[in-house]
């Protein structure tokens, strides 16, 4: 028996992976998601009008574990015109399409990874690839790509290789008498894509997720950890948890990381949970801060006395911040 909640490992694995699959809003990031999200819709029915606008790529872009691959996953779920359906020939059609770029990611490879993700040959020169894309793309009705961590797609950061891709990108959506939209998604260096493609800078629109901070931000914090640890995880709050410095040393060891702060309320409530604790307390997030981190108790953004918290600064909290 794992503990007096759960009787065994598996039972007890399920319900973390339960409590992780719970979405946590941040402030109006949600609601800009949604409507950027309905404008690309929209113009694609605009499309078939004759009436769009020249807008067909949306940017998403924020640090590593801002938590944006949740955040759009949760939202393309849950929007009507990204899911499958059956056509009036009795075929299924899936007008979206989401995978994550790999780690070496050239110009050709967008191209071959599309098709391979559609189920369809991907073998030929890069301008071969483009003349099937163009053929194959309105065949099979998708209407709506999204390439998450596209900034591996300009790692080198060459003006070439930059270039290249800028050029892949937009041949997509020049496809003949065929609305596809893109969505592009990364750390911070993706806008580059952006900036420095006059084109793409005109017919795009951009969502940027900030890291959170304190005390601006004190009350999702606050609402987030008490929605974790009570409403998912069934635990009471310390009242030291319902503070707005609480909420600053949380802020601080995660860089302010929405994504991450999140995931270290959540490991925080599975500690308590199986050493039998009702209450989640701040000793539950200092001893997971020092596992993590190997550091003193004097040194722990959790227990550091007074006002010292604010000038720890976790060396490998966040390290890939701007990878």
């Amino acid at each position: 028996m794992v503990n007096s909640r759960f009787n065994t490992d598996t039972e007890f694995a399920t319900f973390k992976d339960h409590v992780r699959n719970q979405f946590q809003p941040l402030g109006t990031l949600d609601k800009r998601l949604s409507e950027n999200l309905n404008f690309l819709i929209k113009n694609s029915k605009d499309f078939e009008e004759g009436t769009p606008t020249s807008e067909r790529f949306l940017f998403v872009v924020g640090p590593s574990g801002s938590g944006k691959s949740f955040t759009l996953r949760h939202h393309f779920k849950r929007t009507p015109a990204f899911q499958p359906f059956i056509n009036a020939q009795g075929k299924e059609v899936k007008p979206f399409l989401s995978f994550e770029a790999p780690n070496k990611f050239a110009s050709r490879d967008i191209l071959a990874t599309i098709l391979e993700k559609m189920g369809l040959p991907n073998q030929g020169s890069e301008n071969t690839l483009r003349g099937v894309l163009r053929t194959q793309i309105p065949k099979s009705g998708l209407k709506f790509l999204h390439i998450d961590e596209a900034q591996h797609a300009i790692r080198s950061n060459t003006p070439k290789t930059l270039q290249a891709f800028q050029d892949a990108i937009k041949s997509l959506v020049k496809i003949d008498d065929w609305p596809l939209h893109v969505i592009l998604s990364g750390i911070p260096t993706l806008s580059a894509l952006r900036t420095t493609d006059d084109q793409i800078l005109r017919r795009s629109n951009s969502v940027a997720i900030r890291p959170v901070t304190v005390p601006a931000d004190a009350q999702y914090v606050l609402t987030a950890i008490k929605t974790v640890a009570v409403t998912h995880c069934g635990l009471t709050l310390d009242p030291n948890l319902e503070t707005e410095e609480f909420a600053g040393r949380l802020c601080a060891s995660c860089g302010g990381a929405w994504g991450y702060m999140i995931e270290v309320v959540q490991n925080a409530c599975f500690l308590a949970i199986e050493n039998n604790r009702e209450m989640l307390k701040v000793s539950h997030f200092a001893h997971n801060y020092r596992m993590k981190h190997g550091c003193r108790e004097n040194e722990n953004i959790f227990t550091a006395p007074g006002e010292f918290w604010r000038k720890l600064v976790p060396a490998n909290a966040h390290a890939d911040m701007g990878a």
